[in-house]
């Protein structure tokens, strides 16, 4: 797969409608356990189910939930790794010769050194960093 900014224009926003359904999931799930909960109650004081019978149905609707939630995270998450995935592929379908250089590293110090350096965050007046100068061997 080749990287290009529509393609990781479309993961963000696969990414983005997954989360918007998990979401609208979890507004129909609370819209079914009021209306199962809303029925139990009704026939609870009609005196057609007994307290141990809506104990036991209240206690099924919570177990259902939260194994169909349960389900619907996982699916989710699958699609989301998949992306991930994607880039791992990318990664590793480079050709070896580009990832590992031929050129022999000489056996002698090396320094990066950075001088009179200055940083200050977007939007801020302060400096984070100023006038550091670091070396490192």
């Amino acid at each position: 797969m080749e990287w290009s900014a529509s393609n990781r224009h479309s993961k963000c926003f696969y990414k983005g409608l997954l989360l918007s359904c998990k979401v609208s999931y979890n507004k129909i799930t609370a819209n079914r356990q009021i209306v199962a909960y809303g029925f139990l109650v009704f026939e609870m004081l009609a005196q057609n189910i007994s307290i141990g019978s809506f104990t036991m149905y209240v206690s099924t609707i919570m177990m259902f939930t939260s194994a169909l939630t349960g389900l619907m995270t996982g699916f989710s998450e699958i699609n989301l790794y998949d992306y991930y995935f994607d880039d791992l592929e990318e990664y590793v379908s480079v050709p070896r010769k580009l990832r590992c250089g031929t050129r022999k590293v000489e056996n002698k110090s090396h320094v990066i050194e950075f001088c009179h350096v200055s940083y200050k965050y977007p939007g801020s007046n302060a400096f984070a960093l100023k006038d550091v100068c670091i070396r490192i061997r």
